[in-house]
């Protein structure tokens, strides 16, 4: 994985979870999140929403308060405000041209632009990935669900709401929302909630109020049974686990399939992968969540799909030896054509998205 920040993996372990819950559906079985819609793609069930909660603001143009210290917490600590304003600055590097890598040295040292688009912030090797607010800002108009995936679908999935802790407001709707080129979106909610150090200590969270005194390392994913494995650990039907979170959490530590996995942030592999040996690490250090792996998954979604009464789908085995570019467009290509407007515009924020 190029990118191994938190909003970043959030998205791809919950979209890894929802080609289980596809699965779940392709099987016949009752399923929790969708149920089948006309031409055999997936809808949403009724009740059904997602929620994107980050403890800090992400990381790029949600950082970047207004001038003059504006305050962005709540919390009534003087300590805590003090932190904050310290913090209205981000590390992403200010993209230029969007086929040249930005530097270190292109973090500006006076006030920061803005509503642009940046690379995500980092010392190391310079990478593609953007910043976690142009990414939200970008799944917010094509869903963040993907590009394949969303061949299975019948509506691209957004979030209902974001939420950010000690976030600024103002700077938080600007990056995931007011910045965007297409307007007639579903706003979704947005808000930035104060919380102090004291909350944080007592859940045993980080505190981002203290600058680490070791850099982030290891990163953490977890992804939870399908809906049909909850049910038969509970011994309750899928719409039971609809309805009744306390029931879901119980069924986790008896639940036959629990998913975790811990990469390193350096190299992007699980933990454990030596980053000395120059040669190919294993297979077995790949993560679940990597373009290659998720591919993977999906063919073999498409496979349990054909037969139920999907449309167009085509020969899976034509696709599996294409590029990723190819790949794309084959499988979606009405997700291809909207990516590419977007980017087309001259002035839009899209369009100095960095090209891999």
């Amino acid at each position: 994985l190029s990118c191994t920040h938190a909003e970043v993996l959030a998205r791809r372990t919950v979209v890894r979870w929802l080609m289980d819950e596809a699965l779940v559906m392709y099987a016949g079985k009752p399923s929790a999140v969708f149920e089948k819609g006309d031409g055999g793609r997936l809808n949403l069930r009724d009740g059904v929403a997602f929620h994107l909660v980050s403890s800090a603001a992400p990381c790029g143009d949600c950082a970047i308060a207004a001038p003059e210290g504006q305050r962005c917490l709540g919390t009534g600590d003087p300590a805590d405000n003090a932190a904050c304003v310290k913090r209205q600055r981000t590390g992403a590097k200010l993209v230029y041209n969007s086929s040249v890598l930005p530097r270190q040295e292109d973090v500006e040292k006076a006030a920061q632009k803005p509503g642009v688009v940046r690379r995500k912030p980092g010392r190391g090797s310079p990478t593609a990935s953007t910043s976690c607010s142009d990414k939200i800002l970008r799944w917010m108009h094509l869903g963040f669900q993907g590009c394949c995936f969303r061949s299975l679908l019948e509506q691209p999935l957004r979030f209902s709401s974001i939420t950010a802790a000690n976030a600024s407001q103002e700077a938080l709707q600007r990056g995931v929302w007011d910045r965007r080129p297409v307007a007639d979106l579903k706003a979704p909610a947005i808000c930035s909630l104060p919380v102090s150090r004291k909350l944080l200590d007592q859940y045993g969270l980080c505190s981002t109020f203290e600058a680490r005194v070791v850099g982030a390392g290891d990163s953490v994913s977890w992804w939870s049974p399908n809906s049909h494995e909850w049910s038969l650990a509970t011994n309750s039907s899928v719409q039971t686990l609809v309805t009744g979170a306390e029931t879901v959490c119980s069924a986790i530590p008896k639940a036959s399939k629990e998913f975790r996995e811990v990469l390193t942030g350096k190299s992007g592999y699980c933990a454990g992968c030596s980053s000395k040996s120059g040669a190919t690490p294993l297979p077995r250090f790949h993560s679940r969540l990597s373009r290659s792996s998720m591919r993977s998954h999906f063919l073999g979604l498409l496979a349990a799909a054909n037969g139920t009464g999907l449309d167009d789908v085509k020969n899976t085995r034509s696709w599996a030896a294409a590029d990723d570019e190819e790949f794309k467009r084959q499988v979606c290509p009405d997700y291809v054509a909207a990516w590419a407007e977007l980017r087309g515009g001259i002035d839009g924020v899209f369009s100095k998205w960095i090209r891999k």
